[in-house]
């Protein structure tokens, strides 16, 4: 995909380019904060400290929406819109540590579920994506979604902390829907 933008640690040309994290101050503003992953690290987890770029995820997007040349088959690519954690609801975050993450259900009135790589919509959103479609969001309020049927998906990187901050949502929520010509 040539992500070259992408991995677990800073190359040096990369390091010089990193967003700071930040917190809202008790006036809403934006306040830096020290904030970063090892050097190093131990385990490369799917679940958190990848560093990227969002051209890098756009590029991602458009191989899962099947436009970026074949680096997975159509077969691997239906299969990741399927649920594959049964009756366990994805995308719901109960915190344990509110300086990190508030409680988080995008969608709590849908039957979400986790496939082999994303969160699955099973229904429509609302705001403009379709059933089946896939996303992800990592805990500085980066959020993305790929909707496979539509041929859209879009990106939305902060670095802010904690995770599921209501204005970030709000403008998730405006981006998805401006894409499908819903505002």
């Amino acid at each position: 995909l040539a992500m070259f933008d992408t991995g677990f640690a800073l190359y040096e040309g990369q390091a010089p380019r990193k967003a700071s994290f930040h917190v809202r101050g008790p006036d809403g503003a934006l306040i830096a904060i020290p904030f970063g992953m090892p050097a190093n690290p131990e385990v490369l987890s799917g679940g958190g400290g990848l560093y990227s770029t969002a051209g890098d995820y756009g590029k991602f997007l458009r191989m899962l929406l099947g436009e970026g040349g074949e680096v997975l088959s159509a077969k691997t690519l239906r299969g990741l819109s399927e649920s594959h954690s049964g009756s366990h609801k994805a995308g719901f975050i109960k915190s344990a540590m509110a300086t990190m993450s508030y409680d988080f259900d995008l969608f709590p009135l849908m039957a979400t579920g986790h496939g082999l790589a994303t969160m699955i919509t099973p229904e429509p959103t609302g705001d403009g994506r379709g059933a089946g479609s896939l996303a992800w969001a990592g805990l500085a309020n980066t959020y993305y979604w790929a909707d496979p049927e539509a041929g859209q998906g879009g990106v939305l990187m902060t670095q802010l902390l904690p995770f599921g901050d209501p204005e970030v949502l709000s403008l998730l929520r405006a981006l998805e829907r401006g894409a499908y010509g819903l505002d």
